[in-house]
C-alpha cells in the first residue's frame, strides 16, 4: 500500500470520518458559534470586559449552553466562541439575546458594522 493511503486510513481511524460526524443528529453534534467584532469607539478593554460580564446570567441560563471563551487578538479584534448542544440551541440564543435588556451594555459596546457571526458543527474536540 502507498504511504499516502496508509496515512489516510490512520487519520480516519484516529479522528473518525468527517462524513459520519456530519451525519449525526442535531442532538449529538455540538455547535460552535464564532462571533468576531471590534468594540465601539471610546470603549476601553476593561469597560468592554465589564459589559461582557452582564451577559453571563443570560448565556449560562440559555438552553444548550456548554461553554464560552472571549478573546482579543493583537489587532484588537475580539472573538466570542460559544459551544452549544445543537444548532437549534445556538440559533435560538442568538435571536433571544437581541431581545434581552440585561445584555444591552454588552451589545452597545460593540461596533455594529464590525460583527461577523457563523456557526459550525464541531467534528473534533479536545480538552
Amino acid at each position: 500500500m502507498s504511504r499516502l493511503f496508509c496515512t489516510a486510513i490512520a487519520t480516519t481511524i484516529a479522528f473518525g470520518a468527517p462524513d459520519l460526524a456530519r451525519g449525526q443528529s442535531a442532538e449529538t453534534t455540538h455547535v460552535a458559534e464564532i462571533v468576531t467584532f471590534r468594540v465601539a469607539d471610546g470603549i476601553s478593554d476593561w469597560d468592554f470586559i465589564a459589559a461582557a460580564k452582564t451577559t453571563e446570567a443570560f448565556v449560562q441560563a440559555a438552553p444548550g449552553f456548554i461553554s464560552r471563551t472571549l478573546s482579543q487578538d493583537e489587532d484588537g479584534l475580539w472573538t466570542d466562541y460559544v459551544i452549544w448542544a445543537s444548532m437549534d440551541d445556538a440559533k435560538a440564543a442568538a435571536e433571544a439575546i437581541m431581545k434581552d435588556d440585561t445584555v444591552l451594555p454588552f451589545l452597545n459596546a460593540i461596533k455594529p458594522n464590525s460583527v461577523a457571526m457563523r456557526h459550525a458543527e464541531i467534528l473534533i474536540q479536545m480538552e
